[in-house]
């Protein structure tokens, strides 16, 4: 468990949302219960952190929107969670937030470039 000090993103391929869905998925593969359901709730707790959830009309808290270092890889981890332990393991009312703000970052976005 060191690796996750380490983290300071919440993505999947860069952050403590990857490091927590593999850890989910590996550990229920092997039959480890206990472990999945750690990291099952570690991801959780990432889930519902504030930041994640706020959009570019309420400041966004400087977190991007990109797959490698935002919320889309965020959600990215999320599904893949959902795909291999089952849906809802992580409930789309946690999930639409921040679906929400993305959208709302791409439209801020759309909107600071016109063509």
């Amino acid at each position: 468990m060191d690796i996750l000090g380490l983290c300071r993103h919440m993505t999947f391929l860069c952050g403590r949302g990857g490091v927590y869905a593999i850890g989910a998925v590996v550990a229920n593969l092997i039959g480890d219960h206990q472990r999945r359901d750690l990291y099952l709730n570690l991801f959780l707790e990432v889930a519902q952190e504030k930041a994640l959830s706020v959009g570019p009309e309420e400041g966004g808290f400087g977190m991007s929107y990109d797959l490698l270092y935002g919320r889309a890889g965020f959600l990215w981890a999320a599904l893949f969670i959902n795909k291999y332990l089952g849906q809802e393991k992580v409930p789309s009312d946690l999930l639409m937030p921040v679906v929400d703000a993305v959208l709302a970052g791409g439209r801020a976005g759309a909107s600071d470039n016109p063509s």
